[in-house]
Parts: structure tokens; C-alpha cells; sequence
């Protein structure tokens, strides 16, 4: 077993995770994070004996793929460099 199999095992650990968002994979490089690795991720989530907090856009198919986890929907807006924002909708998954 790997020090990461033995980390996610841990009860106490805490874990927090921000992929890129579903729909624009891309944006962290092209290539870097893949659609298909969601649902590995979130896989890999379900067998945590810790506790973890993943930041994510709120769709449907990302509320399909962790389907079973804590989610807490939220709304925010996004701004980048000060300008007006747009309006958008996250969950908080744990």
C-alpha cells in the first residue's frame, strides 16, 4: 500500500479539493485534468475514511457523479480583477 492509500485512510485527516470545473476542464492547461478523472475523483472520494471539502460547479452531471456525498448547494459570483461578476452556482460537497 502507497503513503496516499494510507493517508485516505486515516479517520482524523481532512482532505480539500478545487478541480477545474466541469464543462471547462481546460482552464488549468490543456490536457492537465481530463472530464473522465470526475468520476474517478469522485470514486475515489466515497472511499475516504476522513473527511473532505471539494469546491465545484453545481450541475447536473456533477450532482449525478457524487450522488451519495454531503452536498451543500451555494451561490456566489465570480469576479476576476475587480470587475462587475457574474453570477454562478456551487456545490460544497463533504
Amino acid at each position: 500500500m502507497n503513503s496516499t492509500s494510507i493517508h485516505l485512510r486515516k479517520k482524523r485527516a481532512r482532505h480539500r479539493g478545487a478541480p477545474a470545473s466541469f464543462g471547462n476542464e481546460g482552464d488549468y492547461g490543456k490536457a492537465l485534468f481530463a472530464r473522465d478523472q470526475f468520476e474517478a475523483m469522485a470514486a475515489r472520494l466515497r472511499q475516504l475514511k476522513g473527511r473532505f471539502i471539494l469546491s465545484i460547479n453545481d450541475v447536473p452531471e456533477i450532482r449525478r457523479l457524487f450522488d451519495g456525498c454531503l452536498v451543500h448547494p451555494v451561490e456566489l459570483t465570480y469576479s476576476i480583477g475587480g470587475g462587475k461578476g457574474t453570477n454562478a452556482n456551487e456545490l460544497i460537497e463533504g
